[in-house]
C-alpha cells in the first residue's frame, strides 16, 4: 500500500452549495479561504445542478458544525456527501445512501464530449470535471465518469 493510502483519513465530507452566479462563487472562495477550507468546483455534463461548488472536510461529521455557519452567513448548502475508502466495513448510510466510484480520464484536446456521454449514460454513469483544474500541458482535458450503486452493502458486517 502506498504511503498516501496508509496515511489518509477513512472519511472525507463534501458540502455542496448553490452559488447562482460568479459573485456568489467568489464570495464562497473568500469565506472558505478565511477559514482554511478547500473549495472544489465540479461541473456536470448534465443534470439538475450542473455547477457544484463544494467545501471538503477531512472527516465524517464536521459538516454538522459547518452547515449552520454557512447558512448564518447567507450561503445555501444543498447536499452533504460523506466519502470513505473502498475497504470500509461501513454500510452506505441511512435513507438512500449509496456507494460511488469515479474513473479519471485524461483526454486529448478536441475529444468528442457528446460521444463520451453517449458511451457512459447507458451504464447509469455521468460525466463531470473540476472547473478549477486546468491540465498542465494546456491541451488535454481531465474528465470523471461516475457511477453510483444504490442498495444493500455487499460487505458482510458482523
Amino acid at each position: 500500500m502506498s504511503d498516501k493510502i496508509v496515511g489518509m483519513s477513512e472519511y472525507e465530507t463534501h458540502v455542496t452549495l448553490r452559488c447562482p452566479d460568479a459573485a456568489e462563487l467568489e464570495r464562497l472562495n473568500a469565506w472558505a479561504g478565511a477559514r482554511c477550507l478547500k473549495v472544489t468546483h465540479i461541473v456536470l455534463a448534465r443534470g439538475r445542478m450542473v455547477s457544484q461548488p463544494m467545501l471538503t472536510l477531512p472527516d465524517r461529521d464536521g459538516h454538522e458544525a459547518l452547515v449552520p455557519l454557512l447558512r448564518a452567513d447567507g450561503f445555501d448548502p444543498v447536499r452533504v456527501k460523506v466519502e470513505t475508502v473502498p475497504w470500509t466495513t461501513d454500510r452506505p448510510g441511512p435513507d438512500g445512501g449509496y456507494f460511488e466510484h469515479h474513473l479519471k480520464l485524461l483526454l486529448p484536446a478536441g475529444f468528442d464530449r457528446a460521444r463520451l456521454e453517449a458511451l457512459v449514460t447507458p451504464h447509469g454513469a455521468h460525466l463531470s470535471w473540476n472547473a478549477r483544474r486546468v491540465a498542465e500541458d494546456g491541451g488535454s482535458h481531465e474528465r470523471f465518469v461516475t457511477q453510483r450503486y444504490r442498495g444493500p452493502s455487499l460487505i458482510n458486517i458482523s
